[in-house]
């Protein structure tokens, strides 16, 4: 497997509270509040219990997975279980090269070194760039006020809305 940027994993099994605990811990405090305080201390007490090292982050400015969700498409991982199948050997990972090209059975890197590959998948993040989606107010990330754009809104175009669930 090639990891090309920082990831932030987080184990489901030691993760948030029940649902209702991780709404309210969520969405009851600003999300600035979220950056400096109660993520970082939360996203410290996962880590602990977390075994996979390979080029992972702590989230944006060390607050764990809710400011990654909420900020960008990707950059966070919720481990079901395949992480323990990297820490194990199963499946290799390189992460210190970009890739350079491809050949039938390889994929060379810019730093001169060959992995072998029974299959490439391409996992790309997904932003919105038609051009109609310009006359669009901008959604999800956050706003200037650390507010999440974009969850049960309107998009500024007569009838069209935009519903995130998370």
């Amino acid at each position: 497997m090639y990891q090309q940027s920082l990831t932030y994993i987080m184990t489901t099994e030691n993760g948030w509270d029940v649902i209702m605990s991780a709404d309210r811990t969520s969405a009851s405090f600003p999300n600035n509040y979220m950056r400096n305080g109660i993520s970082r201390r939360q996203t410290e007490a996962i880590a602990e219990r977390d075994r996979f090292e390979e080029k992972t982050s702590m989230g944006i400015d060390g607050t764990g997975f809710s400011l990654s969700a909420w900020t960008r498409p990707g950059g966070y991982y919720l481990d079901l279980g395949a992480s323990e199948v990297v820490v194990n050997g199963k499946i290799g990972l390189k992460n210190d090269s970009p890739i350079s090209c491809f050949t039938e059975t390889r994929l060379k890197f810019e730093d001169g070194n060959v992995m072998e590959a029974d299959v490439v998948i391409l996992l790309l993040a997904l932003e919105i760039t038609a051009i109609s989606s310009a006359r669009c107010t901008p959604i999800w990330r956050l706003d200037s006020d650390g507010e999440i754009r974009g969850t049960w809104r309107d998009l500024s175009v007569k009838g069209l809305w935009h519903i995130i669930g998370m």
